[in-house]
């Protein structure tokens, strides 16, 4: 498996908008597990294939909780600039 074929929980957050309650409810477990390469005493990192991550965010009700998420944070950014 390419390393560029894996995607962690971080770039899933960060690059690609995802919550951590998406990656559990679609992904659940990890493809692959790797120790932490920044704190040897942390918890492993998760590694997801990009291939499985693009194919969830095709399906019909990835999409549907995806545009409810985006519905969320958009009027939670409303309410933090004082308008509705």
């Amino acid at each position: 498996m390419n390393k560029n074929e894996l995607i962690c929980i971080t770039d899933l957050i960060h690059q690609r908008k995802w919550t951590r309650n998406l990656i559990r409810d679609f992904l659940g477990t990890p493809d692959k597990t790797v120790p932490n390469p920044y704190y040897a005493t942390s918890h492993p990192v998760k590694l997801y294939k990009l291939s499985r991550v693009r194919r969830t965010e095709k399906n019909d009700r990835f999409l549907v909780r995806m545009s409810q998420i985006k519905k969320q944070r958009k009027m939670a950014k409303q309410r933090l600039n004082g308008g509705y």
